[in-house]
């Protein structure tokens, strides 16, 4: 995979945004004879939750379906903005566009990488169970966020009340860790992979926050007037995006090499990076209804102003399940 840094001028808000290409480089696997289209889609941020996606460009796959990929990381506002001006064609996300989308913004998720997010509470090592939270103070990124809220389910389910505990915003999985280290907090909501460094650093793993809480992290994001134009070009970018899923599922050794290269781990670590990310993916591109809805309902608790809408508002499965019966409905 060739990397560079791109700078590509959104009008709409007249600033550069440094971005991440990502260009997939294998004729040999080249079906078509014509000459690839030429696609750009944003990523929010580079995480392990993208690696399917990112694998899948550098073997070639977006290739084999006639498209030239492009992935960069916009964040936001300004990836909403870049969609609806026709500055970007795709969003590679889920919260963000799929809440715009339900205050009205003409766009829609066609197809899911997953399911849930892979979220772990994790604790210092004196805390053996949920239960010995009580009155303990618990790090998250905002009070409030989704990643709040979640973990509150989760403890509530676990038969915790989340008023027995104290939330404290602190920041980044980096500085919820060292928060932990400081004892400035007695637990953590940490994203997938900060719990590898979490157990290097003593703490212990009490539960993962995504299987309670499965509101779903990555899929494919389209505007309505990209639907309803270039349909086919769509349809390519999910089977593209169904066949790097799948092919990240059945390659575990490239899949492993993959991470540990791309986020600095040794092969044992990657493996179990690997090994927790891949309950939470869809191999058909399933999109997790559900998790839309609680999704919303953690929005709405967040004060966001999201009113009750139907699905058929935020997403638009027909493409995906054109594609589902050429693929095969493997899960």
């Amino acid at each position: 995979m060739k990397y560079r840094i791109a700078t590509p001028f959104l009008a709409v808000f007249k600033v550069a945004l440094l971005c991440l290409l990502f260009q997939s480089s294998s004729p040999a696997q080249e079906r078509t004879e014509t000459k690839p289209s030429r696609v750009r889609a944003s990523m929010p941020g580079v995480a392990v939750s993208f690696s399917p996606v990112e694998l899948g460009a550098q073997k070639g796959i977006f290739r084999d379906e006639g498209l030239e990929i492009e992935l960069l990381v916009i964040r936001g506002n300004v990836a909403l903005a870049a969609l609806i001006s026709d500055e970007l064609d795709y969003i590679i996300g889920f919260g963000n566009p799929n809440r715009a989308a339900a205050r009205g913004m003409p766009l829609k998720l066609v197809a899911g990488v997953d399911t849930r997010p892979v979220w772990f509470l994790v604790a210092r090592p004196e805390i053996k169970t949920v239960r010995d939270l009580k009155g303990k103070r618990i790090g998250v990124g905002s009070i409030k966020g989704s990643v709040q809220l979640a973990a509150a389910l989760a403890l509530e389910q676990n038969g915790l009340p989340s008023r027995e505990v104290s939330w404290l915003s602190v920041g980044t999985t980096p500085t919820r860790l060292q928060a932990m280290a400081n004892n400035a907090v007695d637990a953590a909501v940490i994203a997938l992979p900060g719990n590898i460094n979490a157990r290097k650093m003593g703490f212990r793993e009490l539960m993962d926050v995504g299987e309670i809480a499965p509101i779903p992290t990555v899929g494919l994001v389209a505007s309505e007037k990209k639907l309803a134009q270039q349909s086919s070009e769509v349809r390519k970018m999910i089977r593209a995006m169904i066949r790097s899923t799948r092919y990240f599922l059945a390659r575990k050794n490239e899949a492993v090499q993959f991470i540990a290269k791309r986020f600095n781990f040794s092969t044992d670590e990657a493996r179990l990076v690997y090994e927790q990310q891949i309950p939470a993916l869809t191999a058909s591109g399933d999109v997790n209804e559900k998790g839309i809805l609680l999704d919303f309902k953690f929005a709405r608790e967040a004060g966001e102003n999201i009113a009750e809408v139907s699905l058929e508002k935020i997403v638009d499965l027909r493409l995906l399940k054109e594609v589902q019966k050429e693929l095969g409905q493997n899960r």
